[in-house]
């Protein structure tokens, strides 16, 4: 039985500079139906954004989780996006916002800390897609995340990606761009939303590393230490038009303890790479799991593991690579 879902505007406020962030609850209006009081209530939910990605992207989304299986779900732009813009000064206003600090160690857990105070009893999972997978060992109150469920996270690093704007120049335009204009004009050049002139470097400058954004040493430790009560599972497409498929693997074997060929070896690390036919769409890219064209099969299979931690089969059709060699 589906319950119906309150929407709630909501501004919290990031760790360490309080700046405030546009949130947006979709809350089941009545709790499920459970059998015996020992079956736990389902988990809360948070969702962060791909880069220059609005919250309201993943609106239909997120109301069809609440809906189908009375989760609690939260979105919320990180600074710089939809809402969350500075209202004096827009985007050259927080030219000094970066993904590795600003994004990651403050409106990160803003959202973590919405849902632990608001729901106390239930587990939180976490939906990370695309940067919104790569900033997760990087919360501050990553402890408080049972498990994680990544879409299209992969390692940007200039061989990996089919992006032609992702190439050697990269840096090169995104530094100009900057000093010109005092934020990244993506939107212009059909990337996405503009972005905050550090956030865009962050990017730009990643690229250049096969690590991405785990190469510095104090990124690369907590990394290395991120390992999840619950694990985590990836989902990647095979149309993604931002990586190759060595993209995506490159990006799991970061995660957690171990070398890299034991990190997807962990019963409870799963990456599956699909065919956009396996779930029954013609196109997926990078965007479209999101979108509504999904709903049905790559949804309610993805929810297995978000909503009850078992791992879902996609008809059985794509591969899983959580035992493969290195590519």
């Amino acid at each position: 039985m589906s319950s119906t879902v309150t929407v709630h505007n909501i501004t919290v406020h990031a760790w360490k500079d309080n700046y405030p962030l546009a949130l947006t609850l979709f809350e089941p209006s009545s709790p499920p139906s459970l059998p015996p009081p020992t079956s736990p209530l389902p988990p809360a939910i948070q969702i962060l954004s791909a880069t220059g990605v609005p919250q309201r992207f993943y609106a239909r989304f997120a109301t069809h989780l609440a809906k189908t299986y009375s989760t609690p779900v939260a979105t919320i732009d990180f600074r710089g996006i939809g809402d969350s813009i500075a209202k004096d000064g827009g985007l050259p206003a927080l030219k000094e916002a970066t993904t590795k600090d600003h994004w990651s160690k403050r409106d990160q857990p803003a959202i973590t800390q919405f849902l632990r105070s608001r729901y106390p009893d239930r587990l939180i999972v976490s939906i990370g897609h695309s940067v919104g997978a790569h900033v997760a060992p990087f919360n501050p109150l990553v402890g408080e995340i049972e498990r994680y469920f990544f879409v299209a996270a992969n390692s940007p690093y200039m061989p990996n990606t089919r992006s032609p704007m992702q190439s050697r120049l990269f840096p090169l335009v995104v530094l100009a761009s900057n000093a010109a204009l005092g934020y990244f004009p993506a939107k212009r050049l059909g990337l996405c939303a503009d972005l905050p002139a550090g956030v865009a470097w962050d990017w730009a400058r990643w690229t250049r590393f096969p690590d991405y954004c785990a190469h510095e040493p104090d990124s690369a430790l907590e990394y290395s230490q991120f390992n999840p009560s619950g694990g985590w599972l990836a989902l990647a497409f095979s149309d993604d038009k931002f990586s190759v498929k060595k993209g995506f693997t490159e990006w799991a074997r970061l995660l957690g303890p171990g070398t890299r060929e034991e990190k997807l070896g962990r019963v409870d690390n799963h990456l599956i790479y699909l065919e956009p036919r396996d779930v029954g769409l013609d196109a997926v890219d990078h965007m479209g799991f999101f979108m509504e064209k999904s709903k049905g099969v790559a949804w309610d299979e993805a929810a297995k593991w978000i909503v009850h931690g078992q791992v879902p089969d996609f008809k059985a059709k794509g591969e899983n690579l959580e035992l493969k060699p290195k590519l």
